[in-house]
């Protein structure tokens, strides 16, 4: 198992005095609040049944409070738990300006992630705050690259510009894209699975997690599928892998999760990621350079020696090779994005046992 040294921010002002501290067998996390808002009207989410679309935000001093007692108490990571980081521009703005200022001044900078819409990608200025803040990943819900099934759940704020784009410019930042998508919309046939591998290598996203669509109780969706009597069961049990409670359209339930575990399995076959992995390191063409007063940190060696000893002990073998290739590989592009690579391969650990262990031999 590899540890993380990450600590949780949420962001909304749900119950804003408290400061939340738990204690977990990886490490300390400290979970807060920063915003709730949810402006978009995808029919498959629930969010806004639960939240609204009115922003309530912490101010900005008490985030930044917050991501300096994370920092305090050990934090090397800080993940902003948060339903759209970018939906409220002005606050967003304003915080990632904090941040910098801050974060660019200690001698242990702390790194952050998010979850965020690719629209991120279309303001400049703000994708460079986020490099500059040091933010190593942004999950994105991409969902699908078929503009028929976007349309579909009216995920249309997708449609506006050039997916590839969008995602190839967050990655020249060095931001690490987390792509989020999701198979068996009724416009989904058995060719939509090439469709989304195949956007995954042309844009060399190393890391990209399916998931089955679901229809939650009370969202658009659900009720659709209700009245066309396309439910299983009565609910949604919260399980986005290996389970949906829709009947597809255009395939059986059978060969959707069949074609899904496949495109699951060909994503995290080790060349086939070492070579994504490989050209998205090429393409990067901007590091902050804020970070002068930067110091040696023998905590997070120690993580990246637990990291090493994993990968050279205790990994498969193929992927002891994926690591050996890595290595050697970022060296040669940049060593400076050695950090880079190992945030990766972190990811890459997980979806992997994720493939031998939880998906079906048989497929």
């Amino acid at each position: 198992m590899i540890s993380a040294l990450i600590w949780l921010i949420f962001i909304s002002s749900a119950n804003p005095n408290s400061p939340g501290l738990f204690f977990f067998s990886s490490g300390l996390t400290a979970p807060r609040y920063l915003f709730i808002i949810y402006p978009n009207s995808c029919d498959f989410c629930d969010v806004i049944q639960y939240v609204g679309r009115k922003p309530r935000t912490k101010s900005v001093e008490q985030v930044m409070r917050e991501v300096k007692n994370a920092h305090l108490i050990g934090a090397r990571t800080v993940f902003f738990s948060d339903d759209n980081f970018l939906a409220d521009k002005v606050f967003t703005e304003k915080l990632l300006a904090e941040l910098i200022t801050w974060n660019s001044a200690q001698t242990r900078p702390l790194s952050f992630s998010t979850q965020i819409t690719v629209e991120i990608a279309d303001d400049e200025n703000l994708l460079r705050m986020c490099a500059d803040a040091r933010f190593s990943v942004l999950f994105l819900g991409v969902e699908t690259v078929r503009r028929e099934s976007l349309l579909e759940v009216n995920k249309v704020h997708n449609l506006k510009y050039d997916i590839d784009e969008r995602v190839n410019r967050i990655s020249r930042y060095g931001i690490m894209p987390f792509l989020g998508m999701i198979v068996g919309f009724d416009n989904d046939d058995e060719s939509v699975f090439n469709e989304l591998y195949d956007f995954i290598a042309r844009t060399n996203s190393p890391i990209a997690g399916i998931s089955l669509l679901n229809a939650p109780r009370h969202t658009p969706l659900y009720q659709r599928l209700e009245k066309e009597d396309r439910l299983m069961g009565d609910d949604f049990s919260g399980e986005w892998q290996l389970y949906t409670n829709i009947i597809p359209k255009q395939m059986s339930r059978a060969t959707l999760l069949s074609h899904y575990c496949k495109l699951f399995k060909k994503i995290y076959d080790p060349e086939l990621f070492y070579h994504r992995l490989n050209g998205w390191l090429k393409q990067v063409n901007y590091q902050s350079n804020l970070y002068t007063r930067k110091k040696f940190d023998l905590r997070q060696l120690s993580h990246s020696l637990r990291m090493v000893t994993y990968f050279l002990l205790f990994a498969q073998p193929e992927v002891r090779k994926l690591f050996w290739q890595s290595m050697i590989g970022t060296w040669k592009i940049d060593p400076k994005l050695m950090k880079r690579t190992f945030t990766f391969l972190g990811q890459y650990h997980h979806f992997y046992d994720f493939v031998r262990e939880k998906l079906p031999e048989r497929i």
